[in-house]
């Protein structure tokens, strides 16, 4: 993007186009990411975490807009949500839960599926190499299903792998057809009480989808809209479990 002519309205355009569900400015630069864990800079949202003398920065392709505070102590995003994103139903401040990043493979988001209809057609059980029950984690299922040239992998209710090349049966996220029900909107402590997703047999520190909820998985080039961007100038602050995404 054009720095030079920074405005809120092309921040947020850009994100929405990224599939990404916040737009941040700090002056010329625009920031996208579905989730973030706030380190050195501060948000706006924060205002109990940061030191706000009642400076903003104008933005530069409109002045009478706000775009963060480069001169506040530390510089403040301006930081702007989309509510209707699929990834709605998961607080911005991702603090775990699921593996975001497996080797090429990126966490999706939590899918609706069904015995009678599932959502990626082909069980793990039943592949040349088959995985076995009894120690399910994502790069387990994911390892599976990569290396029996699947693009997709799902885990659910703890123990059960799923691959496929595509979402079937209209499956969608979680909050598109349940209104978040069952899905926590954090997950500490771990496992969150009440909640409808399972922690994996292999690792009980990661969900593994849940009854009738699917974690999908996906590599470059399907369609899906991963948590964390393959995009490298989307994804180049990313690491493991600490993202945040950046133009």
């Amino acid at each position: 993007m054009d720095g030079t002519s920074m405005t809120i309205e092309s921040c947020v355009a850009f994100c929405n186009q990224q599939g990404q569900r916040l737009a941040g400015l700090l002056g010329p630069q625009c920031v996208c990411s579905n989730i973030f864990r706030p380190g050195g800079n501060c948000f706006e949202s924060d205002p109990g975490q940061c030191t706000i003398p009642g400076l903003s920065t104008a933005c530069p392709g409109n002045p009478v807009e706000s775009c963060g505070g480069l001169n506040t102590m530390p510089p403040v995003y301006n930081l702007l949500r989309n509510e209707d994103s699929q990834f709605f139903c998961s607080d911005p401040t991702w603090p775990g839960g699921a593996a975001l990043v497996v080797g090429q493979w990126r966490f999706s988001y939590f899918y609706n599926d069904s015995i009678t209809a599932r959502a990626l057609g082909r069980n793990a059980v039943n592949l040349p190499v088959p995985v076995p029950r009894g120690n399910m984690t994502s790069a387990i299922c994911t390892t599976a299903c990569g290396n029996a040239g699947f693009t997709l992998a799902g885990v659910e209710f703890a123990d059960e792998c799923y691959c496929g090349n595509a979402i079937e049966n209209n499956a969608a996220p979680i909050s598109a057809l349940q209104h978040c029900d069952g899905i926590p909107t954090t997950f500490i402590p771990f496992p969150t009480t009440g909640s409808a997703l399972m922690a994996c047999t292999g690792n009980v520190q990661e969900f593994c989808g849940g009854p009738d909820i699917i974690s999908i998985y996906t590599l470059p080039g399907t369609g899906i809209i991963p948590l964390i961007p393959f995009d490298e100038d989307l994804g180049g602050q990313c690491t493991a479990n600490n993202c945040v995404g950046s133009t």
